[in-house]
């Protein structure tokens, strides 16, 4: 697999796991453009995307990241998106960085904790759905 700049077609060109795919119902192509940066990338496996990643900035030293997998990502293909993940999350060069999971989303909340994110609380009707969300972050000491 290889990493290369997200580009918004990506989202659309994906095969999104269950819990994610209202996203495809909220967002235009022109909305997913927004998306697109510097930190924003996806895992590409030959021309089909496995993961895409990004990050909403708060500030200069507040992030909050979110991140879409493909159903596809399984098994031998999981393990490389979680091991190029934690590589993106560790390097990533800002002292505070958000996550949030879907209350009921159990796979992302397994997930989140092992790429380094503590829970901090839950959010009530954060979604466009009205669905409660955990808020996890990764904090790091003040350079």
């Amino acid at each position: 697999m290889q990493p290369v700049a997200f580009k918004a077609e990506h989202f659309f060109d994906m095969a999104m796991q269950p819990a994610q795919t209202y996203h495809r119902d909220l967002l235009t192509l022109e909305d997913a453009r927004t998306l697109e940066g510097e930190y924003a990338h996806s895992l590409m496996d030959g021309d089909e995307p496995m993961s895409c990643v990004g990050l909403a900035p708060f500030n200069r030293h507040c992030v909050r990241i979110w991140a879409l997998l493909s159903d596809k990502a399984r098994g031998g293909k999981f393990v490389e998106v979680h091991r190029w993940a934690k590589f993106y999350v560790t390097n990533l060069p800002f002292r505070r960085i958000e996550a949030t999971a879907a209350i009921d989303f159990e796979a992302a909340k397994r997930w989140l904790p092992m790429l380094g994110f503590e829970w901090e609380s839950t959010m009530r009707s954060f979604d466009e759905r009205g669905v409660d969300h955990h808020l996890y972050a990764i904090v790091r000491e003040a350079s």
